[in-house]
């Protein structure tokens, strides 16, 4: 047959370029399109798939994000990472047996990844007994790289059974490792976790520094922007609360952006506010079904 042109190549190694650049700068919309014209270009591509699902879920586009994460799964013949990011979506999505099922193919090669997801399918379905045990067997698992992730879980359950303090003291060792380390490592979900222990706690200044850590790092999570506009808003600075959401949907010009940020500003009894927001996001955003149903 024909040999492949070498000028197509190039194109795929631009675009695979200009994807990750968006990818890891967290434009996570705008890598979208690119991705899917080089899985197009090269079904084979299981990075490209993995990273098309990924950028997919992070704009809240979920049934898309599995049907990518399952051709990658396909593709990488069941890879244990993928697995455990299949898990990830699916628990996001509700579905706990196909979630468990995902986390069970990884628990050989990958078990502080595994029992983590596992840790939090029993968190979502209420039995926080199973749900602290995974989640210490977690971070047993011998996988340095894997043991922030564990640690941000194991959190998570004892802060849902009241063991605040408790809770605090793993975030406080995470975060005491992690600064450590070489470089400035980012795990999402930690200086969110740490920030909404501290403000439990009262301890309103450090969990604002810790807030605006996960904002910097993790720029596409909303999870940071809201809780961190609740905390001002109950300390009543009002306007740094609607600064930080104007600042959530300036950064993500997503559908899932915008819900996240009219639903703090109903939260806080702004709701002229999230009218007018929920308006403009409509316009923008004129096929999202999760807009068109708040």
């Amino acid at each position: 047959g024909p040999l492949p042109d070498p000028k197509d190549g190039i194109h795929t190694l631009k675009d695979l370029g200009e994807a990750m650049n968006l990818f890891a700068a967290q434009r996570f919309a705008e890598s979208v399109p690119l991705f899917r014209r080089l899985v197009e270009a090269n079904p084979q591509m299981v990075d490209a798939w993995e990273n098309l699902g990924e950028a997919l879920q992070k704009t809240g586009r979920q049934e898309e994000a599995l049907a990518a994460f399952k051709q990658a799964m396909t593709t990488s013949g069941g890879a244990a990472h993928i697995a455990i990011a299949t898990g990830t979506l699916l628990l996001e999505m509700k579905r706990y047996d196909e979630a468990r099922e995902h986390a069970e193919i990884a628990l050989k090669t990958s078990p502080a990844g595994a029992r983590s997801l596992l840790s939090q399918i029993a968190q979502a379905q209420g039995d926080l007994a199973a749900a602290e045990r995974e989640a210490r067997a977690a971070v047993e698992a011998e996988s340095f790289s894997g043991r922030i992730g564990p640690k941000i879980v194991l959190a998570q359950v004892l802060q849902k059974q009241g063991k605040v303090e408790e809770a605090l003291a793993v975030t406080q060792a995470a975060v005491d490792e992690v600064a450590r380390m070489e470089g400035r490592p980012k795990f999402s979900g930690l200086f969110f976790q740490h920030g909404d222990l501290l403000a439990r706690l009262g301890r309103n200044a450090e969990a604002e520094k810790a807030f605006q850590r996960e904002i910097e790092d993790f720029p596409s999570n909303p999870a940071a922007f809201t809780r961190l506009a609740v905390l001002y808003a109950a300390q009543g600075r009002s306007q740094e609360a609607v600064a930080v959401l104007k600042a959530l949907v300036d950064r993500n010009d997503t559908p899932l952006a915008y819900a996240e940020a009219v639903r703090t500003l109903r939260t806080l009894g702004e709701t002229q506010g999230a009218a007018a927001l929920l308006g403009f996001a409509r316009q923008k955003h004129p096929d999202s079904r999760e807009l068109r149903a708040m």
